[in-house]
């Protein structure tokens, strides 16, 4: 092997977005964006849509709004905001077919496994798994289980006196679990500062729209009533997103919450956005309406 694929997954972001290993950038100035990094940032996350979807439709299989959804919010975090002392728990499990490119672009594992998404015998299932997916912190899958292990990892941290956050991503339909708030108030409870989480906030859960199911939740007053520190933000602008998790950065003392607002099935394509037909992948969906929207996606990934 060689070239980038011979490299850390730290390096390997350097060099996907044109830096050397001397130019790496104090901590303190990470966060700082640098000419042209949105423009780089913005066509990595249109490669791993592409990556996503074109994964899900060789499979006929995965749950596609809420993986579409969230390729900004991985991008930003896997490609500028994490370091190696970071972790990251995918709390909202079934979402794996958009963490799984991201790391196999990183050199986690082989990019071919891509191509035997949910096929028996290869590691990729519909919900990751840590002991086989190299890369995966947190088996997840049962909602509110994996918010509840980040903060026990973020405990961890800060009873070691050990740096680095501990990031977790959940549904806005996983928000529904009561498991959640017992965990978000025991973060509360143990001040830890070391513990962001992101709410996926595409408003349609596994049967319909969220406010169909539930009365609609207000989760800026919900996060709010637990004590964190409160954001929000375009879930699918690379400068908002970047600009959120730095303002993160500059509260140490309580845990944080991103409301980030979305659209489920993000692609451009009408007929799959915004469409609870689309949680899961849709088996009655025309063949046609596929192929366009794998042609739209590789275009847009490959328009340099």
């Amino acid at each position: 092997m060689g070239g980038l694929e011979s490299l850390e997954p730290e390096e390997r972001v350097l060099g996907l977005l044109g830096l050397s290993e001397v130019q790496r950038e104090p901590e303190r100035n990470r966060m700082l964006l640098k000419q042209g990094e949105i423009e780089k940032l913005e066509r990595i996350a249109k490669r791993m849509r592409y990556e996503c979807f074109k994964m899900m439709a060789k499979a006929k299989a995965g749950h596609v709004g809420g993986s579409l959804s969230i390729i900004e919010i991985l991008t930003v975090l896997y490609f500028k905001v994490m370091n190696r002392r970071d972790k990251f728990v995918l709390s909202k499990g079934h979402a794996s077919p958009a963490l799984y490119p991201i790391l196999a672009e990183l050199g986690y594992f082989p990019k071919e496994w891509l191509e035997h998404f949910c096929e028996d015998g290869w590691p990729l299932t519909r919900h990751a798994h840590r002991r086989i997916v190299p890369g995966i912190e947190v088996s997840a899958g049962a909602l509110g289980q994996g918010f509840s292990m980040a903060a026990g990892m973020a405990l961890e941290k800060k009873i070691l006196k050990e740096s680095g956050i501990i990031y977790c991503l959940l549904g806005d339909g996983e928000c529904m679990e009561g498991q959640v708030y017992e965990a978000a108030l025991f973060a509360r409870a143990q001040k830890l500062g070391n513990l962001v989480a992101i709410v996926d906030n595409n408003r349609i859960t596994l049967d319909d729209f969220r406010s169909k199911i539930m009365a609609d939740m207000d989760l800026n007053k919900i996060w709010g009533g637990c004590q964190w520190k409160v954001f929000n933000c375009n879930g699918h602008s690379i400068p908002e997103l970047v600009s959120v998790f730095k303002k993160c950065n500059c509260v140490n003392d309580t845990p944080k919450a991103i409301i980030a607002h979305t659209i489920k099935g993000k692609c451009g394509v009408p007929e799959i956005e915004n469409n609870p037909k689309w949680h899961h992948w849709n088996k009655k969906a025309p063949r046609k309406l596929i192929e366009d929207t794998l042609e739209k996606l590789k275009k847009e990934a490959e328009d340099e």
